[in-house]
């Protein structure tokens, strides 16, 4: 499993500098990630359902499953990419969340 991430990204470098690998090659690293997906999924389901069988509720079981597998630096890094996008969708939208005065800029260090 440690060889997968740096086979995966020599396989993306050798496609972008225009070297076509053989396709079995392809096929071969889409087949070990998806069984890497699979095996995630798994090990998520596993540690929601002892949860469940412990009382959690499904909320609670599934953040509990979530914070077992998902390192806290990551968590933090999703969750601002999602407070990020939703922040664009309410600009493109022009609805402004509670509390945001008329002149308030979303990222203040670029300006007006």
């Amino acid at each position: 499993m440690a060889a997968v991430l740096p086979a995966e990204s020599a396989l993306v470098v050798c496609v972008a500098a225009g070297a076509r690998p053989p396709g079995w090659a392809l096929a071969l690293a889409e087949a070990v990630v998806l069984g890497v997906l699979l095996l995630e999924a798994r090990v998520l389901y596993s540690l929601y359902a002892a949860s469940r069988s412990r009382g959690a509720g499904p909320g609670e079981a599934r953040r509990e499953a979530v914070r077992a597998v998902v390192p806290v630096p990551v968590r933090r890094l999703v969750f601002h990419e999602l407070r990020a996008f939703a922040a664009l969708g309410r600009w493109a939208l022009r609805r402004p969340p509670h509390g945001v005065r008329p002149g308030d800029h979303a990222a203040p260090y670029t300006g007006p």
